[in-house]
């Protein structure tokens, strides 16, 4: 499936805070698992037990305690789907979720250099981050491609000099970089991903001849490897769902939020499927 008008918008907007630990709760404080069904409380009684109201007439009340709060740095189709319990979701939101887009899959290669980077252009030489490929015909052909679901040849690709921006990155006199771009949405299968690394090498040797003769060290995460370090990185999306206008403010991330409130009382979301959504460069390595 394809999506001009998504691809069309889509920006290079990411976040860099991503949790495991998110769903564990707190046992100690009285905090349940995010996934424990919520249960109204009675007072011990030996007539029969007061049935709960029903979650449709109350909002939801799963960590009970007065100044309490969770912030869940998920997702938002897992915290809706799968870590809370059904009942404690509206119908509209689940509803909404089948309308949910996410960002494109993330292709990131990591270089250790022996040397400074042999830029074509001088002026290259003292940036953090360069963009490159990134004339009008070429992001034109870019687009083109994300949009017929054809791995790019020459990619539009951000490329980070770690070692130029902060010296301690590695040795003095060598270069600690990256460079990313991204799959079309629905392609993220390791050999288109390992695909894309190549024709990243490519695209940096064009703007940096004999670039590759200084690399001693190379490393790719491709988006099945971004997925298993962390679920919230679903297929290498890095962003939270997509950045496109029709997911953004009061549509973030579903119509009618645009805020980190939850339907659950006291849960809130707070990763970059939040809006405004992910910061910049938000997958720049460490």
């Amino acid at each position: 499936m394809s999506y001009p008008f998504i691809n069309a918008v889509e920006t290079f907007f990411w976040w860099g805070t991503y949790s495991a630990d998110h769903d564990r709760g707190d046992p100690e404080a009285g905090w349940p698992p995010l996934w424990a069904s919520w249960r109204c409380r009675c007072k011990p009684s030996t007539a029969p037990p007061t049935p709960c109201a029903p979650s449709s007439t109350r909002p939801p009340t799963l960590f009970p305690g007065r100044g309490r709060a969770i912030v869940a740095d998920v997702s938002a189709p897992d915290l809706y789907r799968r870590l809370l319990p059904a009942d404690a979701v509206p119908a509209s939101v689940l509803s909404s979720l089948t309308d949910f887009v996410w960002d494109l899959p993330t292709v990131k290669v990591n270089y250790a250099l022996a040397g400074p980077i042999p830029w074509r252009s001088v002026s290259l030489r003292g940036a953090g981050t360069v963009h490159l490929g990134a004339d009008a015909d070429a992001l034109v052909r870019w687009m083109a491609d994300l949009t017929a679901g054809t791995v790019p040849r020459h990619p539009f690709t951000l490329f980070g000099q770690m070692s130029t921006a902060d010296p301690m990155r590695s040795p003095q006199g060598t270069e600690s970089a990256w460079a990313y771009s991204h799959l079309p949405r629905g392609v993220a299968d390791d050999g288109s991903a390992r695909a894309l690394a190549a024709a990243i090498d490519l695209v940096v040797e064009q703007h940096a001849p004999g670039f590759g003769d200084h690399v001693i060290a190379r490393s790719e995460q491709l988006p099945s490897g971004l997925e298993s370090a962390d679920a919230n990185l679903h297929a290498g999306a890095v962003n939270g769902g997509t950045a496109a206008l029709f997911q953004q403010v009061i549509f973030r991330p579903l119509p009618g939020f645009g805020r980190p409130e939850t339907p659950v009382q006291s849960l809130h979301l707070g990763s970059a499927a939040a809006s405004p959504g992910g910061s910049v460069h938000g997958i720049c390595g460490p």
